[in-house]
């Protein structure tokens, strides 16, 4: 596999290494020459997880990348701290840690097409610079009472994460983060004007039509995201690169701007969801985020993998309606095998994490 930034996608200029999983929080998680385990190794007969230093998981970078993507980490890091600190944050704050929740997930794809030395042949078709921020944006906060220090992330090791990766978690200490991202994931029943998925043209990217919005909000936001016992925050991001003027004023009326962080750069409000309410995230600091309840990691364990697959293996299966017949006969031929594989993963899991002592 030919060495590409993870960044920009073009062969490294001034080559440098980028922590995928930074530095600093490597270093505020535990030793960052631990061992740790990423993903499974499906080579192996049963498949077993992947294990090697944390400090290893670096990939190529440009210099000039890496230092512009420098500054979204510098702006990460202090609401993070704030974050595994219970601290009140403000909307704007959940923001800027979304965005780097897409550079994190991003990264990690294609960090793994490199792990896994890209067994189903994909040429990468955009890289961190073209997603961040470029979609509806999900995060489940999950507040566990029993981990001890440490981070770990589920949905990479899914080969339906590298075919698309719109769903993962992240588990630092003693927070679990669960991050969806996708077309229209919320803004619909949120409210907001949307896209529409079409097709896939023969460039690949999709063609969409943008409905008009609803000016109401709809609980669930959405239908398969329920955890009783954990917050939701949804943040719709509005399409960039409508060209017609009377598409783009349905982005300028008043509900959706009075709904806006930024309208002008097309990102939405902070929603909270909670089991009683959909609301608008204050925009001054604030506690509201940190769940009323607690889960075991027995618990996290048991549920979120699995739900983190399924929602994988569904937004594959929704990709391929878009495809032509001949090309949706073949993804879901592949998200079959998929499927098993997701299943041999779980199996593994349970193997190195028996039930009750993960």
């Amino acid at each position: 596999m030919n060495k590409f930034c993870i960044f920009c996608g073009r062969e490294p200029e001034a080559k440098n290494k980028e922590h995928v999983i930074p530095l600093w929080l490597i270093r505020a998680t535990g030793n960052p020459n631990r061992t740790a385990r990423f993903g499974v190794d499906l080579t192996q007969t049963p498949p077993r997880l992947r294990e090697f230093a944390f400090n290893a998981l670096t990939f190529p970078a440009c210099q000039k990348c890496n230092e512009i993507f420098g500054c979204l980490e510098v702006a990460a890091k202090p609401i993070l701290e704030r974050v595994l600190a219970k601290a009140a944050i403000s909307a704007q704050q959940f923001s800027v840690l979304l965005d780097w929740f897409d550079k994190i997930r991003v990264g990690l794809w294609l960090g793994y097409l490199y792990l896994d030395k890209n067994p189903n042949g994909i040429t990468p078709s955009f890289h961190i610079q073209t997603r961040v921020r470029q979609t509806d944006r999900t995060a489940i906060v999950i507040h566990i009472v029993d981990r001890q220090q440490g981070i770990n992330f589920l949905g990479p090791e899914s080969p339906c994460f590298q075919s698309s990766p719109t769903c993962f978690a992240l588990l630092i200490n003693e927070w679990c983060f669960v991050n969806i991202s996708g077309m229209a994931i919320n803004s619909r029943r949120l409210g907001f004007p949307y896209a529409q998925p079409v097709h896939f043209r023969d460039d690949g990217k999709i063609m969409v039509s943008i409905e008009p919005g609803t000016q109401r909000i709809m609980r669930p936001v959405q239908r398969d995201v329920l955890f009783s016992k954990a917050t939701i925050l949804q943040q719709p991001i509005f399409p960039r690169s409508l060209l017609s003027p009377k598409v783009q004023a349905r982005f300028r009326e008043d509900w959706v701007r009075c709904r806006s962080i930024d309208p002008e750069n097309g990102v939405g409000s902070v929603f909270i969801e909670t089991p009683d309410q959909v609301s608008i995230y204050p925009s001054h600091d604030s506690r509201d985020w940190i769940p009323k309840a607690t889960w075991s990691l027995a618990e996290v364990y048991e549920r979120i993998p699995p739900f983190v697959h399924a929602r994988l293996a569904r937004d594959l299966e929704n990709a391929a309606d878009l495809c032509t017949k001949q090309g949706r006969r073949e993804l879901l031929r592949s998200l079959a095998l998929f499927r098993q594989v997701n299943e041999a993963i779980t199996a593994a899991r349970r193997r190195s994490f028996p039930r009750g002592s993960m």
